[in-house]
């Protein structure tokens, strides 16, 4: 059967990106620390900070970025205000799924379907 063979391809692919992806993940992390480590003392008084390592330079520049400290007062403003567009658009499934599952339907929210596929290795194949 030539199923067969595209879960032959498919697992191989897989297996192999899931390496790469760890590996590359693992890259990213020591990235972010050693970011991480070169501005964790940089003063906020200022607004950038430049440095050159042989042919590379650097330029740091301070960016103002939201950060939520207490939710209740912000989602108490949005309600007040209307003004969604400071959240995401996006549902949380669990959330809604947990309501239908107590026979709550949410106006708007359609049930849609889609193909869960999970291809493993068999009980005696596992490595």
């Amino acid at each position: 059967m030539e199923t067969d063979n595209l879960f032959e391809q498919y697992i191989k692919l897989r297996e192999k990106r899931l390496q790469i992806q760890h590996e590359a993940d693992s890259l990213e992390q020591q990235e972010k620390d050693i970011l991480y480590l070169i501005t964790k003392d940089f003063d906020l008084k200022h607004v950038g900070y430049s440095a050159q390592q042989g042919n590379w330079k650097m330029n740091a520049k301070r960016l103002e970025v939201p950060s939520c400290v207490d939710w209740d007062k912000t989602l108490k403003y949005i309600k007040e205000t209307g003004e969604l567009d400071l959240l995401h658009k996006r549902l949380t499934e669990t959330a809604v799924k947990a309501r239908w599952d107590s026979g709550v339907e949410i106006p708007g929210i359609d049930h849609a379907y889609k193909w869960k596929v999970v291809i493993e290795p068999t009980a005696g194949d596992q490595a």
